[in-house]
């Protein structure tokens, strides 16, 4: 990887509480709180970021640094699953307008014992340089500036030596930023790496619209036949599983499909549902489906049923890190929702 330090800037916390208020206010409108000097530099000198996420009683650490964007458009970087045209143009505005990145798109390499070690080395022996409790006091993350030579050094040995990474969120940021200068752009992009350990691997809910000519007891009946078990339950467990969920007109199934060894489940997904039963050919432009994140709280879930209420949501089952990183066919977008994701504003790169 072809990584560089930089020098950062973080919220000032005498002038703002970072709360949710101002993480939406950043998101609409950045430029307006940088030029009020809610950010301040952290240093002079260029450095790269130890990243802390401390969710629930799980500890996630990475590292926060510029990627060249040579390292995507040559392939050094790959993307996992398609992109959402729509998304990209979105981004690649945010870009403009905001003249930020105030966001890391987080990268997948394999388990790497030395930078975790240096990681982790850098962590004990420093003090954090900002801390945040949010989205809630279940969520923390913290950032470490590492600005010593020696360290940076010693970090780009170990990344010259990765030859292998996915994008794990951020899939449509590198898209904008690779189509800013086109395929030979010498820009960077902002990214946090963390190896295969340290991310876990989720889900977003699949919803498909069914055509004006199927009803819903056809495609039950369909899904049915193609399943290899099939039950009524009464709610989703939170953690993901082997099982296909359905959620159908306040009614939940839970369902098994055949599995290849050699297919993963959004492709056997794509292939045996999607296509098979609901005709959707190309689910990255399809008005037929959406997309939802996995939903902790009973009013987010509620809501979503509410806004799909004749419509098929589907959860899959879990994927693994390693399975994703090594996967050699382009998933489905919103295959994958990796964890633990990184809040706007906890580091910012200006353009």
């Amino acid at each position: 990887m072809h990584i560089s330090p930089f020098c950062g800037y973080i919220v000032d916390s005498d002038k703002v509480i970072f709360d949710h208020r101002f993480y939406d206010e950043m998101r609409e409108d950045f430029m307006s709180l940088y030029q009020k000097g809610v950010f301040h530099r952290i240093s002079d000198a260029p450095a790269y970021f130890i990243l802390e996420i401390k969710k629930a009683n799980k500890y996630f650490t990475g590292i926060i640094t510029l990627t060249s964007i040579l390292d995507y458009t040559t392939g050094k970087i790959e993307a996992h699953e398609q992109t959402i045209v729509k998304k990209q143009k979105i981004h690649k505005k945010l870009l403009a307008t905001r003249k930020a990145m105030i966001k890391p798109a987080a990268v997948l390499i394999n388990k790497n014992q030395k930078i975790t070690d240096t990681l982790h080395k850098i962590k004990k022996n420093a003090k954090p340089v900002i801390s945040v409790l949010f989205p809630d006091s279940s969520t923390r993350q913290r950032l470490w500036s590492v600005d010593d030579q020696h360290t940076i050094a010693q970090i780009n040995i170990q990344f010259k030596k990765e030859n292998k990474a996915i994008i794990a969120d951020g899939h449509h940021r590198f898209a904008a930023v690779a189509k800013v200068n086109g395929p030979r752009s010498t820009n960077q992009i902002l990214t946090a790496y963390f190896t295969t350990d340290q991310m876990e691997v989720y889900s977003f809910y699949r919803i498909l619209r069914p055509l004006k000519n199927q009803s819903s007891h056809s495609i039950l009946q369909a899904i049915q036949k193609k399943a290899i078990s099939w039950i009524q339950v009464k709610s989703i467990p939170m953690e993901p599983g082997e099982a296909f969920y359905l959620i159908h007109q306040n009614r939940i199934y839970a369902f098994k499909l055949k599995k290849n060894r050699n297919t993963l489940w959004p492709h056997l997904f794509g292939d045996q549902i999607t296509k098979g039963i609901f005709k959707i050919k190309n689910e990255s432009i399809s008005k037929r489906v959406f997309f939802e994140e996995v939903t902790i709280s009973k009013k987010e879930y509620t809501q979503m049923v509410n806004q799909y209420p004749d419509d098929f949501i589907f959860r899959l089952p879990a994927l693994d890190t390693n399975e994703v990183l090594h996967t050699k066919t382009l998933l489905p977008p919103k295959s994958t929702l990796m964890m633990p994701r990184i809040i706007n504003g906890l580091v910012v790169h200006m353009i």
